[in-house]
């Protein structure tokens, strides 16, 4: 009986000590306003970075661009003309989107948390 609980112990911390939490990371939000509520290549949101935060999330995408084609932005905040704050991230393997290609194409932006700047 006490291997068994020694042997479920152990199991137990391995499976705690695998979790994957990073709250290192201040929550950091970028100002940007919605462009367009339904891209035509992707119909989805199109948002644009407010100049004073283009630099800090091309360091986030690796892109140097402030138009933005948002993923799981909130559909209380998608409308043109709407100021958020937004929190970002990169997406992961196999996260991404696909979209047509019939207009002009914009980089994709994972949203993690979107609030009212108004």
């Amino acid at each position: 009986m006490k291997m068994l609980f020694k042997v479920f112990l152990l199991l137990s911390l391995l499976a705690l000590s695998c979790q994957k939490n990073d709250n290192s990371q201040p929550l950091v939000y970028y100002k940007a306003e919605v462009v367009s509520t339904d891209d035509i290549n992707c119909h989805r949101p199109r948002i644009q970075i407010d100049g004073s935060d283009v630099a800090a999330v091309s360091q986030v995408t690796g892109l140097a661009t402030d138009m933005y084609i948002a993923s799981q932005l909130p559909a209380s905040l998608n409308t043109t003309g709407q100021k958020i704050s937004i929190t970002i991230a990169r997406f992961e393997e196999g996260e991404d989107f696909v979209c047509g290609t019939i207009g002009v194409s914009y980089a994709h932006l994972k949203v993690l948390t979107a609030i009212s700047r108004e």
